[in-house]
């Protein structure tokens, strides 16, 4: 009955099926005997779903601390961000400030509407990043918000959704696409996403 359980890559070298498994498993165990657990992976989607509380950790320091829904969808920078899941970046400046919540960046892919803070006036360099399960994929120009036009190059089936690269200009999106869709490599696509989806970072 240790007061403190440290778990080092536990599962590292067991088959993906019964690391699923046993993930619900411990963390079960750990909930009903209630022993503080400090657990280490290198594994984002087991971290997500064994913590509490998330600290991403780069050469001895704590970029950020939170729990797994604050991480994932407000990292505090680009480290962070890709650490944790796969993430879309848009170099871009700010031309248009705050407005409401939302003002309007300029990127070689296009022009971006997105939540901007008072640290982020006109002129100045940011990073937007995008999840890829927030871009949606279509044939056509459908609905509102931000939309980017591109080509297919790569669709990878994946029993649940589709893992698509789009080449939109010189860049390469990564996005989810349902596993129903019909697109292929070397379809026109284009990608809409809401202006709430986007984090934007300082650009070192």
């Amino acid at each position: 009955k240790p007061q403190v359980l440290l778990l080092d890559e536990p599962l590292s070298n067991l088959d993906a099926k019964l690391r699923e498994e046993l993930r619900v498993e411990i963390k079960e165990l750990v909930r009903r005997v209630g022993i503080t657990t400090l657990y280490v992976t290198h594994d984002q989607v087991e971290a997500l779903a064994m913590s509490d509380r998330i600290a991403v950790v780069l050469n001895g320091r704590i970029l950020q601390e939170g729990n797994p829904k604050q991480l994932y969808l407000a990292p505090s920078s680009k480290f962070v961000a890709q650490f944790i899941g796969q993430v879309n970046f848009f170099e871009g400046t700010v031309i248009e400030g705050s407005n409401g919540g939302l003002g309007l960046v300029e990127t070689s892919q296009g022009k971006l509407r997105c939540p901007l803070s008072p640290a982020s006036p006109k002129g100045s360099k940011v990073l937007v990043t995008v999840r890829p399960e927030s871009l949606h994929g279509s044939q056509a120009v459908d609905g509102e918000g931000n939309i980017l036009e591109g080509k297919i190059k790569k669709a990878v089936f994946l029993g649940d959704f589709i893992d698509c690269q789009v080449d939109i200009g010189a860049h390469v999106v990564r996005t989810k696409l349902p596993e129903t869709c019909e697109l292929g490599d070397g379809d026109r696509i284009f990608l809409r996403f809401a202006p709430q989806s986007c984090v934007v970072l300082q650009h070192d």
